[in-house]
């Protein structure tokens, strides 16, 4: 989405440093933090994106926007005004803080984040459509939108890897939930994945794509092999999933990669109250995932 004035940011102004840490967990406060549980007692998680290193933008339920950043206090910094289905961060979100929302309306908007920890929101209605269902950079590094008449397409998320390779998504079509890749204006499977009917996010990290897999209670990593070079490159799958996280936080919906000191880690987001499940007050959280995992397993 282009064609409306970005507000000057600069991002090393704009994102806090990390705060000083809150008890333990294990400690009687059900919404403690530490250096797992980095956000708790928040409304399901329906979205993230990282925007810089050591901090994620979280989407709830109830449509507001959360700057997490590890280590320290969670804080609301807009309201998207409803339920937010997507975010993806603008490929110079570094410099520029610029994130992208889609709603589950089909409405979209840029979120900037500000110097001094302001944010600009601006709707971006030529860009809106009820039958949108993704947002996605292209080859060229610019956000579009991803449109479809096809009521038998659902599109859970988004998630990029080295730049100009097709993006992957994970998606439901016909009901049927599978690892995609969207190349060349169509949806195209990626075979040799068995996922479970209650699919969630994914996100690419090196020569693994994790998904979250909230039915199972599972995150699990698949080894990927990227695209060659050209128009009709395909994403292949190299090996058996591996499962990163099993049980501990309840139904995961949502994963993000986010840069840390050592590496890249990746973050999950809970959806234990979503569809209809009883959950309870303290029980979604957003944390950091393991790096590594049992060995085998499959997510079904």
């Amino acid at each position: 989405p282009t064609g409306l004035p970005m507000p000057d940011a600069g991002m090393r102004d704009a994102m806090p440093a990390p705060g000083v840490q809150r008890e333990p967990r294990g400690s009687d406060d059900p919404c403690a933090i530490d250096d797992v549980v980095l956000a708790a007692c928040l409304p399901e998680v329906t979205a993230m994106a990282s925007p810089g290193p050591g901090r994620a933008v979280v989407a709830t339920a109830d449509g507001r926007l959360h700057l997490v950043v590890a280590g320290a206090e969670p804080v609301e910094i807009a309201d998207a005004g409803s339920r937010v289905a997507q975010i993806t961060a603008g490929p110079t979100v570094a410099e520029d803080g610029q994130l992208f929302l889609l709603r589950a309306d089909g409405s979209v908007a840029r979120l900037t984040l500000l110097p001094g920890g302001g944010t600009d929101l601006r709707e971006l209605p030529e860009h809106g459509d009820a039958m949108t269902l993704g947002l996605y950079l292209d080859e060229d590094g610019e956000v579009n939108t991803l449109l479809a008449g096809d009521p038998g397409i659902e599109v859970i998320s988004m998630c990029h890897g080295p730049h100009g390779a097709p993006p992957l998504m994970t998606v439901r079509l016909d009901g049927t939930p599978m690892l995609a890749q969207w190349s060349g204006g169509l949806i195209e499977p990626v075979g040799g994945v068995d996922l479970d009917d209650s699919l969630g996010g994914c996100a690419v990290v090196g020569p693994e794509v994790v998904v979250a897999v909230p039915g199972a209670q599972r995150v699990v990593s698949i080894p990927i092999t990227p695209p060659e070079p050209g128009p009709f490159g395909a994403w292949t799958v190299a090996g058996s999933p591996t499962t990163l996280l099993e049980g501990e936080f309840g139904h995961v919906g949502w994963v993000v990669p986010v840069v840390a000191e050592d590496g890249v880690e990746v973050w999950g987001g809970t959806v234990n109250t979503a569809e209809g499940r009883s959950g309870g007050a303290s029980d979604e959280r957003v944390f950091r995932i393991p790096s590594g995992g049992s060995s085998g397993g499959s997510p079904d």
